[in-house]
């Protein structure tokens, strides 16, 4: 079967103020070098999926630096 996964990334939280007013939630740092993003992106790689989407909104750089230094 082939599967195409969406990863939606890019809401703004108002509630984490200071934390997102230069990246994206899905950026923020999580115990030290792992960022939001790579636990939605290690479930996709585990259920097999090759090709995944990431949409983006709000202060998108930081995220899209993120997953172009990565494999």
């Amino acid at each position: 079967m082939r599967a195409i996964g969406i990863i939606l990334a890019g809401g703004n939280n108002h509630r984490m103020k200071e934390l997102t007013k230069k990246r994206a939630i899905a950026a923020m740092p999580i115990a030290g070098s792992y960022r939001g993003i790579d636990f939605a992106l290690s479930n996709m790689t585990n259920s097999h999926i090759q090709k995944v989407g990431v949409f983006t909104q709000y202060n998108a750089k930081s995220l899209t630096q993120h997953l172009s230094s990565s494999k």
